[in-house]
């Protein structure tokens, strides 16, 4: 059994990634080894994904075999050997260098000579015009593997540190090439399915079939790699918060044959006012979760997307980005793609004050875990088979928008907000957890809509709730099985005390719900609020009603509402614990609105079943909170992140938060407060199990050390 840690468990690793392939003006030849190393050392990184394939190719072309700047048998032309006269330069300055490897991009042309390579539509056609230039994408379930094992072997007789792979993925209309249908006959028995119908009965094994692939092209990059030297890590471009359906790219799966569990979830695009500010955030809790115990990245981009070549954004943005990562558990990743770094000094300067702070602070980034009792749910299994189901846009995929009624994506964003704006540590889960690991942790679980479930999920969150967990669920959450099957009634319906009608209602523009009861939830909640969009009509069983949908209105200034018979909001006691079940889309209609009483209600439900064990006075909505904690608890670390701006993004400024009040319960025997960005030890006050103390002031991020003794 191996004893000692690879080096990339050791320590926090602070990436930097300088696109400098990406710029089609910056021919390797002409590069010098010695400034671009000195770059990574000036951010302080400790290591760099580092490319040397494809550089100087035309602009908008994919790669092919004349990109190569190393040594390789498979190369089409002989070029400078980049990478020897690099690799000294960036160790000399304590810089590893992980070699980044496109595995899913090619130049048409290329692909012409390689045609049984190229990855097949359902219509029969070769896939072209990936990100709408000349280029296609090679599927790994081909004799194109061979051809990539070549490059790792030669790539692994240089002193590299690691092997980052870009992809592998399918695309949403792959692949039916000749080997993935007679690869898939052999398993199943049966021709591949259409992709296009996610309501076909083989779906699934399609979705299943995928993942494997690409999980055994893994294992086999990773056997080769490891057997020519167990010190060079290996990992790829993993799947971020999204459906996996279109990709094939399921993490548990991966995660298997990687050393580290990394997306893209700093990666934004567009419109930024639509873009939720915590996406860094959710992307890193869903991979802590999904990456069994292996180190997690976040991947941050300083560009503005889809400007990915020099529209860089405002430091105060890559300052949010990183902080969402390191506050939530991941290791800091900064990209930057080609543009000359003399023309963005304050992005440059903030790149280096973020690394140099995790450098300074190292030991408080490892090793830790979240100490949240609350636990979001997302749902693969109903982003995959649901009609709800929004596909987020990626350099991956399309923008897929799905049925508007019970959005998978909205309702858990929604969630997600509420639960932050109310400065609840909470953790992200999915469908793997629910099925197989100890939910009795957490005190509360949140199931945004979680539609397509299991019957072993149903089962074991029958089992959690019995002993004395809490739910909130929401619209259709156990109305489908785990493969999108619609069953007659909620698998969590004893749970919820409320059975299924089966119709669904909407929309409701300018509807409401009443409170018809008092209740601890119902505190300061005003006499009729705003109705969610969408309704599901439902049977009352032992379940107590708190609020009713009032009367639909024939128009917005229409009398005063009356209540009517459907029921909006129950709370039902089950065993040791309860469920708090709302009969409408009630999150997603919070990402839209921000209506205050759905905040509101949310802190009310969260203080009745899960009170935090932390709590802020003199702060914001806008500032989160995460909690972790060290050496089996002796050490807690408690994680700021301001949002507050300047009302749109990108953001150029955030407005400090001064003389913010802190209470973090379950402590005994503090022997020290400290705050690290401040740099100094805080007065603190212990009483019983509690400690307060001030914080004098939070920039973009702030974390505090709380140490207690034996």
């Amino acid at each position: 059994m191996r004893n000692e840690k690879h080096w990339w468990e050791r320590e926090p690793l602070r990436y930097f990634e300088f696109c400098n392939a990406m710029n089609p003006w910056v021919d390797p030849a002409n590069r010098d080894p010695v400034k671009e190393a000195e770059l990574k050392a000036q951010v302080f990184a400790n290591n760099e994904l580092f490319h040397v394939w494809g550089a100087a190719r035309p602009p908008g072309k994919g790669h092919d075999d004349t990109g190569f700047y190393f040594k390789t048998k498979v190369a089409g032309r002989e070029n400078v050997d980049y990478l020897a006269k690099y690799l000294p330069e960036a160790h000399k300055r304590g810089v590893k260098v992980i070699i980044y490897l496109n595995v899913h991009w090619y130049d048409s042309e290329f692909a012409g000579r390689h045609p049984e390579w190229v990855q097949i539509t359902e219509k029969g056609k070769p896939l072209d015009g990936l990100y709408g230039s000349n280029s296609t994408s090679f599927c790994v379930n081909t004799s194109y593997r061979e051809w990539c094992f070549q490059i790792l072997r030669d790539l692994c007789a240089y002193d590299i540190d690691g092997i980052f792979y870009d992809g592998p993925v399918f695309f949403e209309e792959t692949c039916y090439c000749t080997p993935c249908q007679e690869k898939f006959r052999r398993q199943y028995g049966k021709e591949l399915p259409p992709k296009s119908n996610r309501q076909h009965p083989d779906f699934r094994h399609l979705l299943e079939f995928q993942a494997r692939s690409l999980g055994e092209f893994l294992h086999d990059s990773n056997n080769l790699i490891k057997s020519i030297n167990p010190e060079i890590l290996f990992y790829m471009n993993s799947h971020p918060l999204a459906p996996s359906w279109a990709n094939g790219r399921v993490n548990w799966e991966l995660i298997k044959h990687q050393d580290i569990l990394g997306a893209e979830g700093g990666f934004i695009y567009g419109d930024l006012t639509r873009t939720p500010i915590w996406k860094p955030g959710s992307a890193a809790k869903l991979l802590e979760t999904q990456a069994g115990g292996k180190p997690v990245a976040v991947f941050d981009s300083a560009a503005h997307y889809p400007w990915a070549l020099g529209c860089m954004l405002p430091a105060t943005e890559i300052w949010t980005l990183w902080a969402e990562g390191v506050a939530n558990g991941a290791n800091a990743y900064l990209v930057m793609f080609g543009i000359d770094p003399k023309l963005v000094p304050e992005q440059i300067e903030a790149m280096g004050q973020m690394h140099k702070f995790v450098r300074d602070n190292a030991q408080y980034y490892i090793g830790t875990k979240s100490e949240g009792q609350v636990a979001l749910v997302w749902s693969e299994r109903t982003a995959n088979y649901y009609e709800g189901s929004y596909v987020p846009r990626s350099d991956f995929t399309r923008e897929y928008l799905g049925r508007e009624v019970g959005n998978v994506f909205t309702e858990f964003h929604g969630f997600y907000e509420m639960l932050l704006r109310n400065h609840t540590p909470f953790d992200v889960i999915d469908d793997v957890y629910l099925e197989k690991e100890g939910l009795q942790r957490y005190r509360l679980i949140v199931l945004p809509n979680t539609a397509c479930m299991s019957h072993q999920t149903a089962h074991r969150l029958k089992d959690y709730v019995r002993k004395g967990g809490n739910l909130i669920c929401t619209f259709e959450t156990s109305l489908y099985d785990g493969h999108g099957e619609k069953q007659q009634d909620f698998q969590l319906q004893e749970v919820y005390g409320v059975k299924s009608k089966d119709r669904v209602f909407g929309p409701m523009n300018h509807d409401y719900l009443t409170p018809v009861t008092t209740h601890p939830i119902l505190q300061d909640i005003a006499k009729w609020i705003p109705a969610p969009k969408y309704g599901i009509e439902t049977e009352l069983g032992e379940a107590i009603p708190l609020m009713l949908y009032s009367q639909r209105l024939t128009g917005r200034y229409d009398a005063a509402p009356s209540p009517s018979p459907d029921m909006a909001l129950a709370v039902n006691a089950y065993g040791a614990g309860k469920a708090v079940y709302f009969a409408g889309t009630f999150a997603d209609s919070y990402a839209a609105f921000h209506f205050n009483d759905y905040l509101r209600l949310t802190g009310n439900i969260i203080k009745e079943l899960a009170p935090p064990p932390i709590s802020l006075e003199n702060a914001p909505a806008s500032l989160e909170v995460t909690l972790r904690s060290q050496a089996e608890g002796r050490r807690r670390i408690i994680h700021l992140v301001n949002f507050t701006g300047e009302m749109t993004r990108p953001m150029r400024r955030i407005v400090p938060i001064k003389n913010v009040r802190i209470t973090l319960k379950g402590t005994r025997g503090v022997q020290s407060v400290r705050s690290l960005r401040g740099r100094r030890e805080l007065r603190f006050k212990s009483e019983k199990s509690a400690v307060s103390f001030t914080v004098p002031r939070v920039d973009e991020y702030e974390a505090v050390v709380v140490s207690l003794g034996d």
